[in-house]
């Protein structure tokens, strides 16, 4: 029915702009209350073994069973350990709802532990790079600001921080989540 509407206001500049801004509440609005919505239509991630071959690497997350299952547990429990293997984008996953609770979680401190600072920071560029493929609209709804081992949402007061190893970096914060990456390779985990 809307993009019947559309279709209609294209002879109308006002009404066509009025009928985008419905759309785009009415996406917002989705988004926020259904990760798995935000994750399949919005989020794209970027595969280096395919841009190594010379193929399009950025595509959005796939539509799996095993994809839907995990966001859905994240979403339910705040408490679980993800044993993966290499290529099923657990990492990917993990980074795009804790993405979406940065910006529909107004207040949300996401913590990424990684073995060293700059492997956490690099996780959190990726997470970044996930922000910036957003369409622009969302960008102007959750501007963030990118740093060293941070990723801030100003408008939402959220923030995602990186971290080295060891339990007292995670001690001197109170995080709504915390994830670890490659906790396998590291000895105080």
């Amino acid at each position: 029915r809307l993009r019947g509407a559309l279709k209609a206001a294209e002879g109308s500049p006002g009404k066509h702009q009025e009928l985008m801004q419905m759309t785009r509440d009415l996406e917002w609005l989705q988004c926020q209350q259904d990760p798995l919505y935000f994750i399949l239509n919005f989020c794209i991630t970027h595969d280096e073994h395919k841009a190594a071959k010379g193929l399009p690497a950025y595509d959005l997350v796939p539509d799996k069973e095993y994809i839907r299952l995990y966001i859905q547990e994240m979403h339910v429990n705040p408490r679980i350990l993800t044993p993966k293997s290499r290529q099923i984008m657990i990492t990917w996953i993990t980074l795009c709802y804790r993405l979406w609770c940065c910006i529909f979680r107004p207040g949300w401190l996401a913590v990424i532990q990684g073995k060293k600072e700059p492997d956490a920071d690099k996780v959190l560029l990726r997470a970044h790079g996930l922000w910036e493929r957003l369409p622009p609209w969302m960008q102007e709804r959750a501007p963030a600001e990118k740093a060293w081992c941070l990723i801030r949402f100003p408008v939402q007061n959220s923030r995602y921080e990186g971290i080295p190893e060891g339990g007292d970096q995670v001690r001197s914060r109170t995080p709504s989540s915390w994830d670890n990456d490659e906790s396998a390779f590291q000895p105080e985990f």
